[in-house]
């Protein structure tokens, strides 16, 4: 028996409707169906009587519902119990994030989701750029980061990867490139561009410039900049052309063309965190941000939908 199959039968004990139970759980009918199926056959008798007018449970599916109910509710205080053991009730987490950790929408996915399994712990975040997530967290005023790869060598954290997207060309809709599908290298010879500062991350500026240089090219740099947002922000207004993770556009600049090149390498962001960091909290963290990986792996992953408490 299954907690999935269980989570579906009382989905349909609640709502008496197959399909109304199905779209709940997201999952098909026919699937959910199956599940219910599959548990009457392992506990020997019907739960539920289906015909053209009405899902009914039968007399041994009030039993079960009323009988497993109480289980889970036990279950589930007996694991908030555990996790308050393990953390202590008063934990706290100071997590430092890169903007578009957040554009691309991986990281409120990962605080939806822990905030869900763990109330109780108290996070705060912090907008910061990569150089001073590093530093935070060399010196333990900052728990977690989540940081744009490639950083230099640093002897005292430990980087795990959770997050990956193309990179993009963006272009002012007034630049003549944005009248071509295709952008090669070449054709950004004589082009201004504008570039990620070196100050706030240069493992990862060093990593752009590697990229072009490459692919033969010596960039004319018009304007380094310390936010993605104004990155975007200076296309916009025709200053030049730039190099960005494709979840800028969220940012939803108007005039702002966007063009994926086959030459450009990934984007990655990891989570950073002191190697000597033990804190059970901040090890659930990491787990949850793997998870939620795991889930989205490259897609750029919408907010969790949260349940009701």
């Amino acid at each position: 028996m299954e907690v999935r199959q269980i989570s579906y039968f009382l989905a349909v004990a609640e709502h008496l409707h197959f399909r109304r139970a199905a779209a709940e759980m997201g999952v098909t009918q026919p699937a959910l169906s199956l599940q219910i199926q599959s548990l009457e056959k392992e506990i020997g008798v019907p739960l539920l009587k289906r015909d053209r007018q009405a899902t009914t449970l039968t007399h041994a599916g009030e039993i079960f519902r009323r009988e497993i109910s109480g289980m889970l509710e036990r279950a589930e205080q007996a694991k908030e119990r555990v996790r308050r053991t393990v953390v202590g009730s008063s934990a706290h987490l100071r997590i430092g994030f890169i903007s578009t950790a957040a554009t691309a929408r991986f990281l409120p996915a990962v605080i939806s989701r822990f905030r869900d399994a763990y109330p109780h712990i108290e996070l705060t975040l912090q907008n910061l750029k990569n150089i001073d997530q590093i530093e935070k967290i060399e010196n333990s005023t900052l728990d977690i980061g989540f940081v744009r790869l490639p950083i230099a060598s640093y002897h005292e954290i430990e980087v795990i990867h959770v997050h990956r997207e193309p990179h993009v060309l963006l272009l002012s809709g007034d630049d003549p490139l944005a009248r071509q599908n295709t952008i090669r290298p070449m054709d950004l010879q004589y082009h201004p561009l504008l570039m990620y500062s070196r100050n706030n991350a240069p493992g990862y500026h060093d990593y752009i410039m590697r990229a072009l240089n490459d692919n033969g090219l010596n960039p004319i740099i018009a304007q380094e900049v310390g936010e993605m947002y104004t990155l975007v922000a200076l296309v916009s207004a025709g200053i030049g052309a730039a190099i960005a993770p494709i979840s800028v556009q969220n940012y939803n600049l108007p005039g702002v063309v966007v063009r994926q090149t086959s030459w450009l390498p990934p984007a990655d962001i990891a989570i950073g965190f002191h190697k000597n960091n033990v804190d059970p909290a901040c090890r659930l963290f990491i787990d949850m941000a793997r998870r939620v990986h795991d889930m989205g792996s490259s897609e750029i992953l919408p907010p969790a939908k949260r349940s009701p408490r």
